[in-house]
């Protein structure tokens, strides 16, 4: 089941939206409802839905713009648009912005269907791909009898296999921005972020230890590289856990393969110095376009948006959508005090089509309103 929220200024075609069609019956679960964008982003930013589904044209914010910011904070929401327009530069800019449908009115219940039957399919199709993980542990758990041969130890039940805490997250931030000589420190405390009875566990430790590894194959494919030149038979998971005989055996392999990417990671790193020179270059050039995200700017680079975005951070020590936003409101401080420009001119200068979302913006940036810099 996939969660949504809808987006549609008029209470009664949303009210249509909601009630006229067994969205659960189809896969998806309604979470929130929103009268306008800035209403929406709020509820997006507290339940994470996995699906938005916004009407064009709002007050306040229209659904482009909605779907441009939401886009860029959360690439991994999907957008489906619903329009009075039929304009081809509207759609044109929707697929720009990366909407997955553009439904025009007027929208009939079998249009609706039609169209989240095949999000649904896709959707489930990317949720099995990222399912790598699940399957490799349940081969592992099907393994035990296997594993048992290589050392006796304590036998565990699969159900012990219960991740603490959130050491994916603290890996995966390591993986990105840890150094090699802080490794050895690192695993300590990775390792024994778990529960410590469950380390004299050989099938526990040869989970850990694999879990290890797909987390890092994740990261290796995150920085365009493939996971089966950094790890050498990453299919024969017996050459992995054959070694591991105790907790420091299972942490010392563990430590190897994090060396591993971040060998990696510093090595391409440096080879892509130019590619982050392109990526500001254009920005610089691009910033006034509304329209403008990552996308975009890899496209015209050549390389995968998750690429760039993982290479472009750990060059510059911030996100994409950050370094443009900074870009947009030094240029915006600067029209502030050496022109007249009003505000609503100055936000559609610096690539903000809604004045009132610039105001936002601006005050979360600087700390005091548009209005507040310019006389200070």
């Amino acid at each position: 089941m996939y969660n949504m929220i809808i987006v549609e200024d008029e209470k009664s075609i949303r009210e249509n939206l909601q009630k006229g069609i067994l969205w659960e019956k189809y896969g998806f679960h309604i979470v929130a409802e929103a009268a306008n964008g800035e209403e929406a982003l709020e509820k997006i930013e507290k339940l994470h839905p996995d699906v938005l589904l916004t009407d064009i044209k709002m007050p306040f914010m229209d659904g482009l713009e909605l779907a441009r910011i939401v886009h860029s904070l959360y690439s991994n929401i999907k957008i489906v648009i619903i329009s009075g327009y039929t304009e081809f530069t509207y759609a044109k800019e929707a697929i720009t912005i990366g909407v997955e449908e553009y439904l025009v009115k007027p929208v009939t219940p079998m249009k609706v269907v039609r169209t989240f039957t095949n999000l649904k399919q896709k959707m489930d199709e990317e949720r099995q791909k990222s399912e790598s993980y699940d399957a490799m542990m349940t081969d592992l758990i099907a393994m035990e009898e296997k594993l048992e041969k290589y050392h006796e130890m304590p036998k565990i039940k699969a159900e012990d296999l219960i991740e603490e805490g959130n050491r994916e997250e603290i890996l995966n931030y390591f993986l990105q921005y840890g150094k090699i000589e802080d490794i050895q420190e690192f695993t300590e405390k990775y390792i024994h972020s778990c529960n410590q009875s469950l380390l004299n566990s050989l099938l526990y430790c040869s989970y850990f230890l694999v879990q290890t590894i797909v987390i890092c194959m994740k990261t290796v494919e995150l920085l365009g590289g493939n996971s089966s030149d950094v790890f050498v038979n990453i299919t024969d998971i017996d050459s992995y856990v054959s070694k591991v005989s105790s907790s420091e055996k299972a942490e010392k392999e563990i430590g190897l393969v994090i060396e591993k990417v971040i060998e990696f990671r510093e090595k391409t790193i440096d080879s892509s110095s130019d590619m982050v020179q392109k990526a500001k270059r254009i920005i610089k050039e691009q910033y006034t376009q509304q329209n403008l995200m990552i996308a975009n700017v890899a496209a015209e680079i050549g390389v995968s948006p998750n690429h760039l975005s993982c290479i472009f951070k750990q060059k510059t020590g911030k996100g994409f959508a950050k370094y443009l936003t900074e870009m947009r409101i030094e240029k915006a401080k600067e029209l502030l005090k050496n022109t007249e420009f009003t505000n609503a001119e100055i936000s559609e200068k610096v690539g903000y089509g809604n004045p009132n979302y610039f105001s936002t913006v601006f005050h979360r940036t600087v700390g005091m309103t548009a209005k507040e810099y310019r006389e200070s």
